[in-house]
């Protein structure tokens, strides 16, 4: 399989996919679908001091929090721009300690692993977080949203740069968005928790991709202009 060798590709571009994170219409807020969950696996950080660590996130968009590698809870220090270790205070809310993490030691100062706010905090800031979506959801335009459930279409588009070439042949793409485990239809339907079944997109025939405008070394940089046949 060629799948591998997708380097040269601009994008395999999926339009109007469905979206797990919006009301079914605008002004149904209380229809209002769930978020996925955080990405499970570690991610690097560096402080500005230059330290860096890993630290994975919990949660979703109404209540979401942060461990380092060891278990430790966490929040950024957005006046300071450093991590900091948290402890929880007497009333069940999150605390940060002026540890920094990856400089300080938590396990010294006595700093629990895996610091959790209370269940009525969590409760209320998931509520208010929820109020807010659903408000912002009702001062919409009023338009179709895709269904969160059921057989949804898609239509797609593959896309190349104007200075690259690739030997990937559409039956990559095929088995990229419809066959397997590692599918794009896969991962809808996993994180829908089965709900959304995303029909076989009809991928075009022929040579079957668009080459865009630019070079792959201009896209990163829209503020400068294109010129046709160079990056």
């Amino acid at each position: 399989m060629r799948i591998r060798s997708l380097a040269a590709i601009v994008a395999a571009v999926v339009i109007t996919a469905p979206s797990v994170g919006q009301t079914a219409r605008a002004g149904q807020a209380d229809t209002l679908v769930q978020g996925v969950t955080a990405y499970p696996g570690l991610v690097a950080h560096t402080q500005p001091d230059g330290r860096v660590f890993e630290a994975r996130q919990f949660g979703d968009e109404s209540y979401h929090w942060m461990e380092t590698a060891d278990g430790y809870t966490i929040q950024l220090n957005t006046k300071t721009g450093f991590f900091e270790y948290l402890r929880v205070d007497d009333k069940g809310h999150y605390e940060r300690t002026g540890l920094i993490v990856g400089r300080d030691d938590p396990t010294a100062a006595g700093i629990a692993k895996h610091a959790r706010e209370s269940k009525s905090v969590i409760e209320q800031k998931r509520a208010q977080i929820d109020q807010m979506l659903r408000q912002g959801a009702g001062a919409l335009p009023t338009r179709e949203y895709y269904p969160n459930s059921g057989a949804i279409p898609i239509l797609v588009i593959l896309a190349n740069f104007n200075d690259t070439t690739t030997s990937t042949e559409l039956d990559d793409f095929r088995e990229l968005f419809n066959a397997g485990e590692a599918s794009v239809r896969d991962f809808y339907n996993e994180v829908s928790y089965g709900a959304v079944s995303l029909d076989k997109p009809p991928l075009p025939g022929g040579p079957g991709l668009l080459t865009v405008r630019c070079g792959r070394r201009w896209y990163p940089r829209t503020n400068r202009a294109c010129s046709s046949g160079h990056g």
